[in-house]
């Protein structure tokens, strides 16, 4: 009972728009809450300033709004970003993807920062047991009982124009064949040679 209560206090407060209400309630419960309960209704409150103005499928991903902001990108220029995901915690995976969900906070980071989308250029290269992030949901099903709950953030990625790459020698080690993976992933020979090239390109690893 008093943790539905709890998780129902959050949700209120998150949704509270009023900064002088939320200020009362927090002068009012601080000395009842436990600091875990504390830091709930302190994310929530941050949660529910966040803006995803490129990526919305994980709330992981927002952007908290930064007053008096003086060091400006150039917005002309063009940001090309790499990232790798290497591994999985098998404890979540029914979850949404720690290293999916950091990759579109970067992308809707830089759009936030003014930098047009067109502009923002991202290559993704996965490898080892990271591969299992990209399967299909029948393939997910088969190895963790549930659908794959990364599938609607790689196809918004997707069609904002991040590449992914698979490594060839890991699908062989891990037994993942590219039929196995969602649609429109690329197969590296290795994620090494991957790597080298798009870095030569001048992509930054993130």
């Amino acid at each position: 009972m008093k943790k539905t209560f709890f998780s129902l206090l959050v949700f209120l407060f998150a949704i509270i728009s009023s900064n002088t209400v939320k200020a009362n309630c927090i002068s009012i419960l601080k000395d009842t809450l436990t600091e875990e309960q504390k830091d709930s209704i302190h994310e929530a409150a941050l949660q529910a300033t966040m803006s995803y103005p490129y990526i919305k499928s994980s709330k992981e991903s927002g952007v908290l709004p930064v007053p008096d902001i003086d060091e400006k990108q150039d917005p002309n220029m063009q940001y090309k970003l790499l990232f790798f995901i290497s591994g999985v915690d098998k404890t979540k995976m029914k979850k949404l993807n720690d290293g999916l969900s950091e990759i579109a906070r970067s992308v809707n980071l830089h759009a936030a920062a003014g930098i047009p989308t067109a502009n923002i250029h991202v290559v993704v290269i996965v490898f080892r047991q990271g591969l299992n992030v990209l399967l299909k949901d029948e393939k997910y099903m088969e190895k963790y009982k549930s659908s794959n709950p990364n599938i609607a953030l790689i196809e918004e990625l997707q069609k904002a124009g991040v590449k992914f790459i698979s490594c060839g020698q890991s699908m062989q080690r891990v037994g993942v064949k590219k039929e196995d993976m969602v649609p429109n992933v690329k197969v590296s020979l290795s994620a090494r040679t991957a790597m080298s090239y798009y870095e030569t390109l001048g992509y930054m690893y993130q």
